[in-house]
């Protein structure tokens, strides 16, 4: 029996009602992350290597809270236990009231690009157009002072409870594109070593976000690299990415000397 079915379990059994418990963790949430990003522990304490509580409550708080939103943002309205998809659209409901989809997007945000996006930005180059999306919709962070992580995970985390509530949900994905959001999932979309499998839940996100969505699927398809980018490690290897403007898509290029 995984996590999700021993949750379920205990919901039934001491006859929860979800749609409460989603508003009590929604505030428990926002609490936390605003205590967290009003004090100078943001900025003053080293992440740690492993993951697991931190001796911290306020940072551990978050942590157990995110992750129960994770269960409960995943629950599947054609679960063999459950009766019907209005207890899917319950949560869903309470996920959007309660303001829990704006809140991780706005964290988020606070966070500022994953590392491997942000390094790439400080190298880009906007007077040759490197990454026209990246300055028209990011340039921003690198003015601003990056939230440090809480623990390792909190990027993927809020990502995830994202790409679950998306799922199905045209509501949400509506949601999502009116706040924003769009390029801000796509961002989360690389490896990062403080994150493990960030890469998957930004693509898990990204395709609940535009499937049978046309508008958001648009509107990604309009973030389209134009000019050139070069990101730090084909950098460090002697390479560049520029658009094939006959193909529509990036290329790989050799800046090696006789190539």
């Amino acid at each position: 029996m995984d996590g999700k079915e021993i949750f379920l379990d205990i919901v039934q059994q001491n006859k929860i009602d979800l749609p409460s418990l989603v508003e009590f963790l929604a505030h428990i949430l926002k609490e936390a992350s605003h205590f967290y990003l009003e004090s100078d522990i943001h900025v003053s304490r080293k992440l740690p290597t492993t993951t697991g509580p931190s001796g911290i409550p306020v940072i551990d708080v978050m942590g157990y809270t995110l992750e129960l939103l994770k269960v409960i943002s995943g629950f599947d309205c054609w679960d063999s236990k459950l009766d019907s998809m209005s207890f899917r659209k319950s949560i869903i409901d309470g996920l959007l009231q309660n303001h829990v989809i704006e809140l991780c997007l706005e964290l988020l945000k606070r966070l500022g690009p994953p590392e491997l996006i942000y390094r790439a930005m400080q190298h880009s180059n906007p007077g040759e157009g490197s990454v026209q999306t990246a300055i028209d919709h990011a340039e921003h962070f690198l003015r601003m002072t990056r939230v440090t992580l809480p623990y390792r995970g909190f990027r993927r985390d809020l990502v995830s409870i994202i790409g679950n509530a998306a799922y199905g949900s045209q509501t949400v994905q509506d949601a999502v594109r009116s706040q924003g959001g769009l390029f801000l999932l796509l961002q989360q979309c690389v490896v990062d070593e403080e994150n493990p499998f960030l890469k998957e839940w930004g693509l898990w996100a990204v395709r609940n976000l535009v499937h049978d969505n046309t508008e958001n699927a648009k509107e990604i398809g309009t973030l389209q690299l134009r000019g050139s980018f070069t990101p730090v490690e084909l950098a460090e290897k002697g390479y560049k990415v520029e658009m094939d403007v006959a193909l529509g898509r990036p290329k790989l290029i050799n800046l090696s000397p006789g190539c």
